[in-house]
């Protein structure tokens, strides 16, 4: 089952080992989102998935639709944070970049809005992340066309009046058969393209660090999860006014399915190079969701 927890600020206070999900910022209040992009300069593992969207250089509504949108995931070893209880985890980092050359509204001047979901890996069977571990981003190698169809129907709901995002995307039935598993989701509004569809932090997480001997895991078994997970990102695109709200101004989602494929030589474990030392079990399950209205 998927379960919510509703924030209302852009970062958690709680201590950094108890995990955390950020949305257009770092996992944690202890570092900068400088800080935190700068750990994956040298990333254990990444994955970049090319995709069509909409030209939002123009106002709403677009009239054409782009080629070049990419969606990056990297995964990377984090030796050195600064709370001080922290241990090494293998944090992720989701990045949306806009086509080169591409405009991107600064405001609500040009009257988009954009909505994104992020469904963590445990959401998927095991079946159906062992179908997915070769995916070419678009989720159509082990998702059903109709299963992709109902994730889009549900995501039209997403987007509502007064400049928000609403419920978000829930599990099809028709999807089932794929995401049997459990997990938290995390999801953020977005009107500040250019801060946000720039290649920069877009939703970020960090492993629990703690939790009963059932679900606690090695850094080893936290890190292969890492890599080997699949991150499922809805995106809708629509109309941002805070005074009326039309199905007709919701456009066609974006459905993405994410993972860290591309191994860097000598990452094949979290302790390969300079992660030389073992640390105690962790836990690589989300504890919150974050419902958060990012810059605009």
């Amino acid at each position: 089952m998927k379960t919510a927890i509703s924030l209302t600020a852009l970062a958690s206070s709680a201590v950094a080992f108890r995990g955390h999900n950020g949305i257009g910022v770092p996992p944690g209040a202890n570092l900068t989102t400088n800080k935190w992009q700068a750990r994956f300069e040298d990333a254990n593992a990444t994955g970049t998935y090319y995709f069509n969207a909409y030209d939002v250089s123009d106002n709403f509504p677009p009239n054409k639709t782009a080629s070049g949108w990419s969606a990056t995931i990297r995964v990377a070893n984090i030796t050195d944070d600064p709370d001080p209880e922290s241990i090494p985890y293998p944090g992720t980092d989701i990045s949306i970049k806009a086509p080169d050359g591409m405009k991107l509204p600064e405001s609500n001047s040009t009257g988009w809005q954009a909505c994104a979901t992020f469904w963590p890996p445990g959401l998927l069977t095991s079946g159906a992340t062992g179908d997915a571990q070769h995916d070419d981003g678009d989720c159509s190698s082990f998702l059903s066309e109709e299963c992709i169809e109902s994730i889009r129907d549900s995501a039209n709901i997403y987007i509502n009046n007064r400049q928000k995002c609403g419920t978000v995307p829930s599990v099809p039935s028709e999807c089932k058969k794929w995401y049997g598993g459990s997990g938290t989701t995390g999801s953020g509004s977005i009107g500040n393209f250019s801060s946000q569809f720039n290649g920069s932090t877009l939703f970020s997480t960090r492993p629990q660090l703690i939790g009963s001997s059932n679900v606690a895991k090695t850094e080893e078994e936290a890190y292969e999860e890492a890599v080997r997970g699949v991150w499922t990102v809805i995106i809708n695109w629509g109309r941002r006014s805070p005074l009326y709200y039309d199905l007709g101004d919701v456009l066609q989602p974006t459905v993405l399915c994410l993972r860290a494929r591309n191994i860097t030589e000598g990452s094949e474990d979290p302790n390969a190079g300079t992660r030389t030392a073992t640390y105690a079990p962790m836990a690589l399950s989300i504890s919150i969701l974050a419902t958060i209205v990012l810059t605009y």
